[in-house]
């Protein structure tokens, strides 16, 4: 099981999150803030958490706090200090820490244990005009790979126990980052790692292009091995996501594993530029969540990690 919003709970804490930076503003100002999170996650049973990471980039903060390479290198370091800290005080009396999972045959056989997955958000997440909700960025593959690389490589050597690379929008942002895991690879040992999409219907991108593509992506293009990396949906309408896990299983490897973790299914006031809040219907919304949940695992036996994006907190994680 894996954890779930970390920004729009931090909102439901009372906390005020940076425009510009959203929860990884937090590195910054209130870091116990983001620890919290996390253990309010691994006491309602998440086995695994993401690091505060997603929108820490080095042109954003640079930016935003005038933060220098190696001022950036040291919040990315937080983010899984913070983490790995929350996962030791959760854990059960006479634990005894686990080596991290090198395969994803590791993953799925060994003893149930906590773990921190570093979080890669997308391009379109530090320029914070929405672009990532579309894929419209402008510029090339290459540039992309450029642009991704430095922080994929220095979370890499953090030696987290996986990589989640989140919430791509587009095929460009997909081959961008496989790339960088090919790159990376070659001079030190990537952790485990899922790449997950973000979609816009039961059978596209945001970005409007097919899941079918990005499966031959992954299969034929760039051929990933299955024991190294899985492939997830993420920040959709819970609603896709079985079409999206029918299209893996049938355009993948049979060994391929897949994470799901959707967005709640809130509705969004264009007005208030706010999501609706209504008690009566986030009841319902949590309930929704879990039924499609349970359809999900049952049909699918590919899939090995479930867990929520956007507007999902701690009580329905525990339900999962």
């Amino acid at each position: 099981v894996l954890d779930g919003a970390m920004g729009t709970y931090m909102e439901q804490l009372g906390e005020v999150l940076d425009p510009q930076l959203w929860s990884a503003g937090h590195l910054y100002s209130n870091p116990a803030v983001l620890e919290r999170v996390h253990s309010d996650y691994l006491r309602a049973g998440a086995d695994i958490v993401t690091s505060s990471s997603y929108q820490v980039s080095y042109d954003g903060f640079a930016r935003s706090l005038d933060a220098s390479v190696a001022a950036t290198n040291q919040y990315l370091q937080d983010s899984v200090r913070l983490a790995n800290h929350a996962t030791r005080r959760e854990a059960p009396p006479h634990f005894h820490p686990q080596r991290s999972p090198k395969t994803v045959s590791d993953l799925l056989t060994m003893e149930r244990r906590k773990l921190v997955a570093a979080s890669i958000g997308t391009y379109g997440a530090h320029l914070a005009n929405g672009s990532e909700y579309s894929g419209s960025y402008g510029c090339t593959a290459e540039y992309l790979q450029q642009w991704h690389l430095p922080k994929l490589q220095y979370l890499a050597q953090l030696q987290p126990d996986l990589l989640a690379l989140e919430t791509i929008p587009c095929l460009d942002e997909a081959k961008a980052l496989l790339r960088c895991c090919a790159q990376v690879d070659e001079a030190a040992t990537v952790p485990v790692t899922w790449l997950s999409i973000a979609c816009n219907s039961p059978t596209t991108l945001n970005s409007g292009e097919s899941v079918e593509d990005f499966c031959r992506l992954v299969e034929d293009t760039y051929a990933l091995p299955t024991e190294k990396v899985l492939i997830g949906v993420n920040c959709t309408h819970p609603q896709y996501v079985s079409s999206i896990l029918n299209i893996f299983a049938d355009h993948c490897h049979t060994t391929r594993r897949f994470v799901a973790y959707p967005n709640r299914g809130d509705p969004w006031d264009t007005d208030a530029h706010a999501y609706v809040d209504d008690p009566v219907l986030s009841m319902q919304l949590d309930d929704d969540f879990v039924h499609h949940a349970r359809h999900w695992v049952g049909e699918c036996p590919q899939l090995c990690i479930v867990g929520g994006c956007c507007r999902t907190h701690p009580a329905l994680i525990s339900r999962l």
